[in-house]
């Protein structure tokens, strides 16, 4: 037999995942959900299915309404308009539709009344 004896930790780890694929730990994929924070180019849809594909991950072999209950709560306190993330989670949504539609509608409202954010030095917004 052809065999390699000695084999480096990451040379293991390699041919491991190629063998039976990646899976992250639970416990990983729990810290990065909740870890979880819109990107500034990120648009509150893609934001809210990002959420939900991390929630998945995390939260696999839970209920799907605790899993859900989770996935609003992240998606409001991760959203780059902080102020209208609380205000929504303030307002309990009960599905993440509803959460997605009233994330809009306070970010809609906040600029009708005060006008757009401050434009960074990066030039976006």
């Amino acid at each position: 037999m052809d065999r390699e004896v000695e084999l480096g930790y990451l040379e293991v780890i390699d041919k491991l995942e190629r063998r039976f694929g990646y899976r992250e730990l639970p416990e990983t994929a729990r810290v990065t959900f909740s870890s979880a924070r819109q990107g500034e180019e990120e648009s509150v849809d893609n934001w809210a299915y990002r959420v939900l594909t991390l929630a998945g991950k995390a939260f696999r072999d839970l209920p799907e309404e605790y899993i859900m209950q989770e996935s609003i709560l992240r998606f409001c306190m991760g959203a780059k308009e902080i102020e209208a993330g609380e205000q929504v989670i303030n307002q309990r949504p009960v599905s993440i539709e509803q959460a997605i539609e009233k994330l809009k509608w306070a970010i809609h409202t906040h600029w009708l009344m005060y006008g757009r954010p401050k434009v960074s030095a990066k030039g976006g917004m």
